[in-house]
């Protein structure tokens, strides 16, 4: 059934949100992490630009909201697969070493 596939894929995504935002929180660096509804997190951290950088120079994409008006110093971030997120925490825990 569609319908319970669907459903059961927003509740993946919700549990990865939830334990993506739980870890951002705890970063050095991060200096908030904006409450979602969405299938990705706003981030606002201290280099947000230099991340981006270094997550594109390791094959990782996010979106660099930093030079837009009201989202200064911010990165979004889309949740992915458990594993996709794996390798974005372990990227964001070697920036910030």
């Amino acid at each position: 059934d569609i319908l319970k596939i669907a459903r059961e894929n927003i509740q993946k995504i919700i549990a990865e949100r939830e334990r993506m935002s739980a870890f951002l929180k705890g970063q050095d660096g991060i200096t908030n992490v904006y409450p979602s509804d969405a299938n990705f997190l706003l981030i606002q951290m201290e280099n947000a630009h230099a991340l981006y950088e270094y997550a594109l120079s390791k094959g990782i994409i996010m979106r660099d909201m930093s030079s837009a008006q009201g989202t200064q110093n911010c990165i979004r971030l889309t949740i992915g697969t458990p594993e996709q997120n794996d390798l974005v925490m372990d990227l964001v825990r070697e920036f910030y070493k």
